[in-house]
Parts: structure tokens; C-alpha cells; sequence
């Protein structure tokens, strides 16, 4: 996979037509909100705990650290010289691009963009490192996702008292994103099977005209599975090293979703962590699918519907609002201060390529 400079600059400038709708649906959500239940929503954001509400925020503030770690301890394994304060801004920079486009499309181009401009690499070595990310990212959200279901269902059961529509909604929501997990980790040890299995899914996909270039689309999907598999043989050889990376970003899934919880003990509410935690990954397992920019909407709709069962109506509005703020439009707030001050940086020429193609 190769990124030319051009293609992600005339992104970077379409990325600004989706920002605009991010506002957009913010405003609406939030309008929204207050009709429902003014009083009652101003008034659990008076009577706010403080504390629990900067525990929430250090979280959202702090938990990209964990993606900087990982980032750089990749970068060594390809020897790519990297600062881990460099690291740290791409950390903080890629969520912006991943929130204010559709399906958060946007943040790996800038990723290699970034990198190269600041080691002077070839573009197919640092594609690889961000390649890497992705598959670490993978599995950790795969043991993650796994573990809390199961721990759902032996031990939680139906605690979330979610109406059969909803729970429908999950059955499939989750069914979808663990099958596409699964075709990575697939990928990872069965490169031919997985690529004939994709020729049968994209063949029947166009024969029922969900698709309609056969040809165009099989061969990505080949070459995605070619450059994971490559990946992956890399990463084989720096087994234990990969392994902390995946422990790593398993506890940042974590702590992202235990700021609902959080939010809630700002407000008075004192809910079961794992019940908050559990369907706060439903939330993030189902908007996912969303087609809006960092799932603006869709991402509020779903925690209404997870949460209504163990939180009343008087505080429900109240805590999505909070959640939102935290770890959506103040997370996109960080990150563009500091991808204006960067990008500003790149093209004033401060960072000089070392001149490798």
C-alpha cells in the first residue's frame, strides 16, 4: 500500500467538509437533549461531582500515552528513528482525523504521512509499522471483546434489563465486528484460505449487486491480506515485545470505557462497574457501523438504548451528554490544537526528509 503526499493533503482539505458535520450533528444532539428534560439535566450538571469528573477527563487526557508507547516501540523493531515525543503528538493527532471521518478512515494515511516526514523513511516501511498497529489493535480488541461477553453471559446475564430489540441489536451488532476481527486473525495463519474465502464473499456480493467492480475489489482485498501476513511474520520475530503492545492497548480499551462509569459517579449514580463497562462496549461494538463521522448520532442513540435500563430518566440525558463531551468533542478538541500546531510545523518545512523514497 502506497500513500502519495498529494492524495493525503487533498484529504486533509475534504476532512473539513466532515468536521462541519460533526458541529452540525453535535448541535442537534445537544439541542435535542435539553428539549427533553431541561430541568432535570441542569440540574444534575449543578449538583456535579467535581472529582469524579476530573478522574473521567484524566483518563480521556491521558490514555492516547498508552498509543504513543506502543507506536514507538514499533518504530524501534523496524528501526525507524522516532522520538517518543513524536510518538506521543501522532497519538493525540490520528484521533482527530479518525473522528471527523466516516468510518475512521482518515487517521492511518496521516499516520504514515506524519511519520514520514518526521524519519525521512520510505513510505512501504512506515505502511508496515501502521499495519502493525492495526493488527496489535486487532487482537487486543478481539481477547477484549471476548472476555467481556463471556463474562456478560455467565455472570451478568441480562443485567443491562435490555428490551429483545435491543438485545437483537447487540447479538448482531457483535456478531459483525468479532467475524471481522476474526477474518484478521485468520488472515494471520491461513493467508490462502482466507483470500479463497474472500474470492466466494465478494463473488456472491456482486452477483447480488452489493458490489460492482468484481475484479477492482478482490484485488485490495488480496493485497490487505498480503500486507497483514507480512506483517505478521515480522512481528513474529519480536514475539514478546508484540505481546506487552497487546496488554498495552487491551488496558487503554479499558480505561476508555470505563469513563462512563465515571461520568456516572459525577453524577451521584452509583451503577456496577462491569455493568457500566459491558455496555459501554456495546455501545462502541454497535455505532461502529454508523457511516457519520466518529459515529456522530448513531454513537448518542445506542448509549441512550444501553443505558436506559439501569439509569433513570431524569440523569440518562444528563450522563450521555457528559460522556460524549469526554471522550468525543473534548478529545477532538486536544487534538486539533495540537494537529494545527503540528501540521502548521510540516508546512513551514521544520521537519527535512532525509531524501529516502
Amino acid at each position: 500500500m502506497e500513500i502519495k503526499e498529494e492524495k493525503i493533503n487533498s484529504s486533509l482539505i475534504k476532512d473539513k467538509k466532515w468536521l462541519l458535520l460533526v458541529i452540525i450533528i453535535g448541535i442537534v444532539v445537544m439541542t435535542y437533549s435539553l428539549s427533553k428534560d431541561y430541568n432535570s439535566i441542569i440540574q444534575a450538571l449543578k449538583n456535579i461531582n467535581i472529582y469524579w469528573f476530573l478522574v473521567a477527563i484524566t483518563i480521556s487526557t491521558l490514555t492516547p500515552i498508552i498509543s504513543g508507547f506502543v507506536l514507538k516501540d514499533l518504530c524501534d523493531i523496524s528501526e525507524v528513528k522516532m522520538t517518543f515525543i513524536d510518538c506521543l503528538k501522532l497519538s493525540y493527532i490520528t484521533p482527530f482525523f479518525n473522528a471527523i471521518t466516516p468510518f475512521a478512515a482518515g487517521g492511518q494515511p496521516v499516520q504514515v504521512y506524519y511519520l514520514r516526514k518526521k524519519s525521512g523513511e520510505n513510505y512501504g516501511k512506515l505502511t508496515s509499522i501502521i499495519m502493525q498497529n492495526f493488527i496489535i489493535w486487532q487482537i487486543a480488541m478481539f481477547v477484549y471483546y471476548l472476555v467481556i461477553i463471556i463474562f456478560n453471559m455467565i455472570f451478568l446475564k441480562n443485567s443491562l434489563n435490555l428490551t429483545f430489540y435491543t438485545q437483537t441489536m447487540i447479538i448482531v451488532g457483535v456478531s459483525i465486528n468479532l467475524l471481522a476481527i476474526a477474518f484478521v486473525m485468520l488472515t494471520l495463519r491461513l493467508p490462502i484460505f482466507s483470500k479463497k474465502l474472500s474470492y466466494y464473499i465478494l463473488k456472491f456480493l456482486f452477483k447480488i449487486h452489493l458490489i460492482t467492480t468484481f475484479e477492482e475489489r478482490l484485488e485490495k482485498v488480496y493485497s490487505y491480506i498480503d500486507n497483514i501476513y507480512e506483517n505478521q511474520k515480522i512481528m513474529s520475530n519480536n514475539k514478546k515485545r508484540i505481546s506487552l503492545a497487546i496488554l498495552y492497548t487491551v488496558l487503554q480499551l479499558s480505561l476508555g470505557y470505563s469513563i462512563s462509569f465515571f461520568v456516572a459517579k459525577s453524577l451521584g449514580l452509583n451503577l456496577s462497574f462491569y455493568s457500566v463497562q459491558i455496555a459501554s462496549v456495546y455501545v462502541g461494538l454497535i455505532s461502529s457501523f454508523a457511516p457519520t463521522p466518529g459515529s456522530s448520532g448513531a454513537a448518542e442513540i445506542v448509549f441512550l438504548l444501553m443505558f436506559r435500563g439501569i439509569v433513570n430518566k431524569k440523569t440518562i440525558f444528563a450522563i450521555m451528554l457528559l460522556w460524549r463531551f469526554i471522550t468525543y468533542y473534548y478529545k477532538l478538541t486536544i487534538s486539533f490544537i495540537i494537529t494545527i500546531i503540528e501540521m502548521k510545523k510540516l508546512n513551514k518545512g521544520d521537519y527535512v526528509l532525509n531524501g529516502k523514497n
